[in-house]
């Protein structure tokens, strides 16, 4: 059997401008359905959604990730520790530009560089909370790569 898992996340109301950061970040195809699409398009819920919440948004590539708005949620970020990503670069360099993306505007929870255990290593929290280890093993990576 072969099977692949993709998060999916209940953000707090701000799911398009995540997953489109992300989409900026890792590129990958995004797909974003609203409410009032759906409702568009002759879907019923039991409830009054506000037409322009995400009810489904799905990010596929070398990153993948699903989600959408948490109508119950009026937070305007997540919580450190809520959820965090595991990136593994085959790439020092390309490490380094997803490390620096993520840090823009976020929190350096340790800075990006050579690890005493031989990997490049560096954990960063975004700006939505969302917690990032980056990582180069040292088997793959070299400072010119």
């Amino acid at each position: 059997m072969t099977v692949k898992t993709t998060p999916y996340i209940s953000f707090p109301g701000n799911a398009r401008e995540i997953l489109e950061f992300y989409h900026s970040v890792f590129g990958g195809e995004l797909e974003v359905l609203t409410y009032g699409e759906q409702l568009d398009s002759g879907v019923e819920f039991p409830f009054d959604p506000p037409r322009e919440a995400v009810a489904h948004g799905t990010l596929r590539g070398p990153f993948s990730l699903g989600g959408g708005d948490d109508l119950q949620d009026s937070r305007d970020r997540l919580t450190p520790g809520d959820i965090g990503f595991t990136v593994e670069a085959t790439s020092v360099k390309e490490a380094e530009k997803i490390y620096a993306a993520l840090a823009n505007d976020g929190t350096v929870s340790m800075p990006f560089a050579q690890a005493p255990w031989g990997d490049y290593f560096g954990m960063v929290v975004d700006r939505f909370g969302v917690g990032f280890n980056i990582t180069v093993p040292a088997s793959t990576g070299t400072p010119e790569s």
